[in-house]
């Protein structure tokens, strides 16, 4: 597939479910998500793309997570920014979906 052919349908739907599973199972969501770019990502290079896309996305949002974590515990008055990033997640996340 090259850079200006559109995905079929069945590449669509595989990508809004890898990343609807990853909103909403997390960790496991991860795993189903990896699973699902290993087995179709040897027949599109599409889901193999967008795939790797979402898991590295992941990836980095836990690691913004965990250091916005260190810095509540470091920072007391920082505590606002855990629901911030929550909502940051969620909005991210939805406009990946659509």
């Amino acid at each position: 597939m090259t850079e200006n052919q559109r995905s079929t349908k069945n590449e669509s739907i595989t990508m809004m479910v890898m990343t609807a599973a990853v909103m909403m199972l997390n960790i496991i969501g991860v795993i189903i998500a990896y699973a699902a770019w290993k087995i179709y990502g040897k027949e599109s290079k599409f889901i193999k793309k967008n795939g790797l896309k979402l898991i590295d996305f992941y990836i980095s949002f836990v690691i913004y997570e965990f250091a916005i974590l260190l810095l509540v515990c470091i920072v007391k008055k920082a505590a606002y920014l855990i629901p911030a990033m929550s909502i940051i997640y969620l909005i991210i996340f939805i406009i990946a979906i659509i």
